[in-house]
């Protein structure tokens, strides 16, 4: 059985994210993981392509979401960033 590894960003500086996207993606990582507010300033700044370019996708955020709450899961849902897919290559 083979296995991808990811890797998650909270290992670099925020505004290190450029280069931990090209560091992963040269050691062959599947994928990186960051925070729901790294994933937005990425998008913004032109890393979420840089990862598209790499084929290092963003394949998991992790973020103070409220989804267990039914009350709450929609609101909580709103917050996730909506051009998230944009980031995937697989598009």
């Amino acid at each position: 059985m083979a296995f991808k590894i990811g890797h998650t960003a909270i290992t670099w500086r925020n505004e290190d994210i450029a280069d931990a996207v090209r560091c992963l993606a040269e050691l062959k990582f599947a994928g990186i993981e960051a925070f729901d507010t790294l994933i937005e300033k990425m998008t913004q700044s032109g890393t979420a392509d840089l990862c598209k370019e790499l084929g290092l996708p963003i394949v998991s955020a992790y973020c103070g979401l409220d989804v267990l709450n039914p009350l709450k899961r929609d609101e909580e849902f709103d917050k996730i960033p909506k051009d998230t897919i944009f980031i995937n290559p697989e598009d």
